[in-house]
């Protein structure tokens, strides 16, 4: 099943959802998250790519968004880790807004590697709570 078609007639509701590794493979990840806060009554746990120490367009790995920066940056073709499955990443900093948008109004976010020394360690946690 797709997230967009994500609905609480479909699956009923949940108190606890886990979404990872998939927001950066997305089209549309706002809409992704907001179709499963739709159906969370109490947390949700994401896990995604994060911009914080790496981005193509500003250098690779150790040139990011490390600021508190709400940024996300678009890959139309492979420019993100040379797939072209990735379409969008966000730096920690906005997908803890983008949970906060959604409606979970207690939001945490961490880096999986404080220094990341390789791109698959340049990841993020955000939990949003209601």
């Amino acid at each position: 099943m797709s997230v967009y078609d994500v609905s609480e007639a479909e699956l009923g509701r949940f108190d606890v959802i886990f979404f990872f590794g998939t927001l950066y493979h997305l089209r549309y990840p706002l809409l992704a998250i907001d179709k499963l806060a739709a159906i969370c009554d109490q947390q949700i746990c994401v896990e995604s790519a994060i911009l914080d120490d790496f981005s193509p367009y500003q250098g690779g790995l150790g040139h990011g968004y490390n600021n508190n920066q709400m940024v996300m940056e678009f890959y139309p073709t492979n420019e993100y880790g040379n797939n072209h499955t990735n379409y969008w990443v966000p730096s920690l900093y906005c997908l803890g807004y983008m949970l906060t948008s959604a409606g979970f109004n207690s939001v945490q976010a961490w880096k999986l590697d404080e220094h990341p020394q390789e791109l698959p360690r340049c990841r993020g946690f955000a939990v949003g709570r209601k």
